[in-house]
């Protein structure tokens, strides 16, 4: 169950539907608090509806499970300079933080 609510949040993501995406990753984490990737994109999804500091929130319960978190690391950074806080944005992207490739913050 908790997989169809992912992928309908994926894809209303993919719709600019963020709203509704946001909705399905909240099944999902009532489901499986732990899941990386729902909290990673559950991020993507706030940033886009300019909850800067819930979207941050989000991306670091990523980072507290999954340091090495490259797609993680790097969302945070975009937040981070959304925020005006550049220093915390530049630290973010850089690369010793993490050691796992970038990947869409979709996967």
């Amino acid at each position: 169950l908790a997989d169809c609510h992912y992928n309908r949040g994926v894809v209303l993501y993919a719709l600019h539907r963020f709203e509704e995406a946001l909705e399905s990753y909240d099944k999902v984490l009532q489901i499986s608090p732990q899941h990386a990737d729902c909290h990673l994109n559950r991020g993507s999804a706030l940033k886009s509806l300019k909850r800067l500091d819930e979207a941050l929130h989000a991306y670091d319960t990523v980072l507290a499970s999954e340091p090495a978190r490259a797609d993680a690391h790097f969302n945070r950074g975009l937040v981070m300079f959304d925020l005006r806080r550049y220093g915390d944005a530049e630290a973010s992207f850089d690369p010793p933080r993490y050691t796992q490739p970038v990947r869409s913050p979709l996967l």
